[in-house]
């Protein structure tokens, strides 16, 4: 889907609709033809023409005084950009929840924004992980590699995931469905998002977007307006009240358990 701005988040789906093979399409243009059973063709000499062409003259170049050295920079250089992995099971709105963060940091703050999904084949249960690279500059890569900032909603998918974190990085994790590897010496943050969806809501559904709310409140990377509008406008009609609800709450109880305005993503 071409949004027409800065960035592009690309959408689809899975059907079942039958293709032709290559081989199917290629023998409706050519007919008959296999191009693969004369392989001698490509080792015999050049035909020689009798028209009277002569081949053109090729020219040569000296090293040493024609040719103009271009200067090699590293592709990464001055490109300053945030990695963000979000992850947990098939169910918990993991894949919406980063397509939500990648609508607000390219449609609403502007920014280069590139969004890759790893699910397993189950409807329901199984490991899910979205990862986001989020920068002010042209991506070069749109695959993250040392993700600074991830939420983790269950705990296979911390013990998958959690080594990635680079250095000095956030984590954030379900209260209640993930117990972190102290040993891992890691910035952690529990934040209860599937209790307070479940409990002070009513609906566990929204708890990714509890989730999102605790990361706007910890950290800049993608403002909090902006992923406030964008879950306005990737939410179910009839739903955005409640969403906005799990947002604020969210929000408001990283704020408390950190007693900070916010860390810099």
């Amino acid at each position: 889907m071409d949004i027409g701005l800065a960035g592009e988040i690309v959408c689809g789906e899975f059907v079942n609709i039958e293709r032709p093979t290559f081989q199917e399409m290629y023998q409706e243009i050519h007919g008959e033809t296999h191009p693969c059973e004369d392989l001698e063709l490509l080792g015999r000499p050049p035909t020689v023409l009798e028209t009277g062409f002569e081949p053109a003259p090729v020219s040569t170049v000296s090293t040493d005084a024609d040719v103009v050295r271009a200067e090699v920079r590293p592709a990464m250089a001055g490109v300053s950009q945030t990695e963000i992995r979000l992850c947990g099971f098939g169910g918990q709105g993991i894949i919406l929840a980063g397509i939500i963060a990648g609508k607000a940091a390219a449609l609403i703050d502007h920014r280069e924004a590139t969004l890759t999904q790893s699910y397993g084949p189950e409807s329901r249960g199984g490991a899910c992980s979205t990862a986001l690279i989020i920068s002010g500059d042209p991506i070069l890569y749109p695959y993250i590699t040392r993700p600074s900032l991830m939420a983790a909603m269950y705990q296979e998918a911390y013990t998958t995931y959690h080594g990635q974190l680079a250095e000095g990085g956030l984590l954030l994790i379900d209260e209640d469905l993930v117990q972190p590897d102290l040993s891992a010496g890691q910035r952690v943050v529990p934040i209860p998002a599937t209790r307070i969806a479940e409990q002070e809501l009513g609906r566990v559904q929204v708890a990714n977007v509890v989730m999102l709310g605790a990361l706007a409140a910890l950290s800049e990377t993608i403002s909090a307006d902006a992923l406030r509008q964008a879950v306005l406008e990737s939410v179910p009609k009839g739903t955005e009240e409640l969403n906005m609800q799990a947002f604020r709450k969210g929000y408001e109880h990283a704020r408390g358990v950190n007693g900070v305005n916010g860390v810099n993503g």
